[in-house]
């Protein structure tokens, strides 16, 4: 929130405010209250004005309200109203309605939150959402309540520029706003949006909104932004960037077969050098591929991998003489496969595809590429 914003807080007694106070806002979005809180008592917070939206490098055109529950502990803290509060706002109110303890509530919350936009294993914070600041406290707790704010925004900027003509972003802030903290009253949200911010997390200019907020919190004497790499997934396999071994692409057991630090997945000369150990005249390959489509990225892997393979053959001498045969997994198993032959079966393949066919090949194919010629072999 930017200077001058209005803050309120209330004790929060038996699902009802009380003893409301007013207040608003100084450098920072840093505010404070002329009273002292009572061990063990909730407390209301609601903060309203102009934010700064990273993403787009700029302070909004409409202002918005966040909101935070709070128990205090019996020990002076900051208390921190922020993206992450309000969007679980509504589940823990839920939660304390249906008899759950409001410190309970707020853990049960957050996990539900962390789910939903699929964030990377091990980087929500151990604390309250209440204890998060992008200026204080620890690195990657900073970095998590930043990630989660530029991934509502850009989610919010790729929906309104989707629109004909482009819409409002700040409008699209706000209506992305209440949709996931209604959807998450329950504590899911539906598929729909939520592979919408998990787009929106592969989509995100991670360097620019660094710079972006870099930039905004020089002007008050902070040096840097939160590091977001500590938090986001671009490749969605649930590990973070910043400890990731081959974060452009899906390696969710990040596996690592000589050791050199970088994961297998990006580093597809691997698995032919175990294969090929010395140099050879004549070699038979057979590719067995899944081609289900939650392994699309491991497929593209093994496309830009090819000359990598060949180029291993070549290391000790000329290229030997090739069969190479392609089949799939596909044995037509699903119940909603509707192919006559029940998928590949075996088959090698004879023709380039993208998607599953109904049809499969009538011939085995293998390329002889010892002569520079392509040879059907038949059944």
């Amino acid at each position: 929130m930017v200077e001058g914003s209005e803050v309120k807080v209330a004790r929060w007694v038996d699902g009802a405010s009380e003893d409301e106070k007013e207040t608003s806002t100084k450098k920072l979005g840093k505010f404070s209250f002329g009273f002292k809180p009572k061990a063990d008592e909730a407390y209301v917070f609601a903060a309203t004005g102009i934010f700064f939206d990273e993403v787009r490098g700029q302070e909004s055109d409409e202002p918005i309200t966040l909101r935070a529950l709070y128990v205090h502990e019996g020990k002076s803290s900051p208390v921190g109203v922020n993206i992450v509060t309000e969007l679980t706002h509504e589940r823990v109110l839920a939660l304390v309605d249906d008899g759950e303890a409001p410190k309970n509530a707020l853990v049960q919350a957050e996990r539900d939150l962390h789910e939903a936009l699929r964030m990377a294993r091990d980087t929500k914070p151990a604390g309250p959402a209440t204890s998060l600041s992008l200026t204080s406290g620890e690195p990657q707790e900073s970095s998590y309540l930043f990630a989660v704010s530029a991934i509502v925004l850009e989610a919010a900027r790729v929906r309104a520029e989707a629109m004909e003509p482009p819409g409002d972003v700040d409008a699209s802030f706000a209506a992305l706003v209440v949709a996931l903290r209604e959807d998450l009253v329950d504590g899911d949200v539906a598929a729909e949006l939520e592979d919408e911010l998990v787009a929106a997390q592969r989509s995100l200019d991670i360097a620019t909104v660094e710079t972006s907020l870099g930039d905004r919190l020089s002007e008050d004497g902070i040096n840097t932004a939160p590091d977001l790499d500590l938090v986001i997934d671009t490749d969605g396999d649930l590990v973070a960037n910043a400890v990731d071994n081959c974060p452009g692409l899906f390696n969710e057991y990040q596996f690592d077969g000589n050791g050199d630090g970088v994961g297998d997945a990006c580093d597809p000369g691997l698995y032919f050098e175990q294969v090929v150990g010395s140099p050879i005249s004549e070699l038979d390959v057979l590719f067995v591929i899944d081609d289900s489509g939650s392994m699309a990225d491991e497929q593209v892997v093994l496309t830009q991998s090819i000359s990598t393979f060949f180029d291993v053959l070549r290391a000790d001498g000329p290229l030997p003489s090739l069969h190479i045969g392609v089949t799939s997994t596909n044995m037509g198993g699903l119940e909603n496969f509707n192919c006559e032959n029940g998928g590949d079966d075996g088959r090698l393949i004879n023709t380039p595809r993208v998607n599953v066919g109904c049809s499969g090949p009538s011939d085995l194919w293998i390329s002889d590429e010892g002569d520079g010629t392509t040879v059907n072999y038949p059944e």
